[in-house]
Parts: structure tokens; C-alpha cells; sequence
């Protein structure tokens, strides 16, 4: 039991948590994009592409850590459609700002709140799947872990029990079988 404790928690630690985290990290850099897709179309400022750029790049390497980490069919499909709708929605949003820098702002601007916004909304739902598919595999291996630990404490405590009642059983027996025939030779002998 005890190994079996090791593994849900080497299984949680090793799998289920990095995955979590990976679809998290790949949420959050994705909102940012977002952000600076919004930001570049108020303002026409470049920085925000860079922004955009590098949250791209961290959003590919946690769909990649989540693809590496994920331990079962739901988790892998999740995260693969995800992966692909985010990939969609990026190259739209590439396209998009080349038409804004081109001059076409008001093209530019009706996409993202049209077909490329129901992009991000379709690939966003995705990743509310990947992570109930994280969160369920963290909470089933939580529970085995728990539920082991639970069953070895158990079986801990009735087999101390068991051990105290075999050690009482073997005192009273010596004390029967050779202490107390000792104490009637010793008083006999003692007596005159």
C-alpha cells in the first residue's frame, strides 16, 4: 500500500500537475494575445506584436508540455483540439494585423470581432475542457492517494492492536506456564 501511495502521488506530481499547470500557463498566455490583438488595433502600436509574439511562443511550449503530460484519451483530445483551434485563431490574427498595417484598420478590426473572435471562442472552450480534464485526473489520483493512506492507517492501527493483544496473550501465558509455578516452588520451599 504504501508503494501504491508513492505512485498516486509520483502519478500526480509527475503527470496530472504539470499537465494542469500547462493548460493553465497555455490559457493565460492566450488571454494575453488577446490583449495585445485588442491593444494593436486601438493603438497601431508595434509593441504590442512583439508582446503578442512572445505570449505565441509561451502558449505553443505549454500546449506542448500539456500534450507531453497528458495521461489519458480525454486529456490528449482536449488539449490536441485545443492546440489546433489556437493555431487557427493565431494565424488569423497574424492575417489580421497585416491588414491593419497595410491600411485596411476597418477590415482589420470588423475580423476580430466577427469570425476570428468566434475562433478564439471555440478554441477557449477547448481549453475549459482540457483543464476539467486536468482537474479530474488530479482529483481521482488525490482521492487513490488518499484512499490508500486512509487503508494503510487502518490496517497500521488494527495490526498494532492485533500485536498488542498477541504480546499480551503470549505474558499471560508465560506467566502462567513458568511464573507462577515458580512462585508456588519458591513459597513451598520457603516454607518450613
Amino acid at each position: 500500500m504504501v508503494v501504491t501511495v508513492r505512485h498516486d502521488q509520483t502519478s500526480l506530481s509527475d503527470r496530472e500537475v504539470p499537465y494542469a499547470n500547462a493548460v493553465a500557463t497555455a490559457t493565460l498566455n492566450a488571454k494575453g494575445i488577446a490583449t495585445d490583438e485588442r491593444g494593436f488595433l486601438l493603438t497601431g502600436d508595434q509593441m504590442f506584436i512583439a508582446e503578442a509574439d512572445q505570449r505565441i511562443s509561451d502558449a505553443r511550449t505549454a500546449f506542448a508540455t500539456a500534450e507531453n503530460a497528458a495521461t489519458n484519451p480525454a486529456q490528449r483530445d482536449a488539449i490536441h483540439r485545443a492546440y489546433a483551434g489556437f493555431e487557427d485563431w493565431i494565424q488569423a490574427v497574424y492575417h489580421e494585423f497585416a491588414n491593419f498595417k497595410a491600411g485596411h484598420h476597418t477590415a482589420a478590426i470588423t475580423d476580430s470581432l466577427g469570425t476570428e473572435r468566434m475562433m478564439r471562442k471555440s478554441y477557449e472552450q477547448s481549453l475549459v475542457t482540457a483543464q476539467a480534464a486536468g482537474q479530474s485526473s488530479i482529483d481521482s489520483a488525490s482521492d487513490a492517494a488518499t484512499a490508500t493512506s486512509s487503508r494503510s492507517l487502518i490496517i497500521l492501527v488494527v495490526t498494532l492492536i492485533a500485536a498488542i493483544m498477541l504480546g499480551s496473550a503470549v505474558v499471560y501465558w508465560l506467566f502462567h506456564t513458568i511464573a507462577f509455578p515458580l512462585f508456588r516452588i519458591a513459597t513451598l520451599l520457603a516454607s518450613p
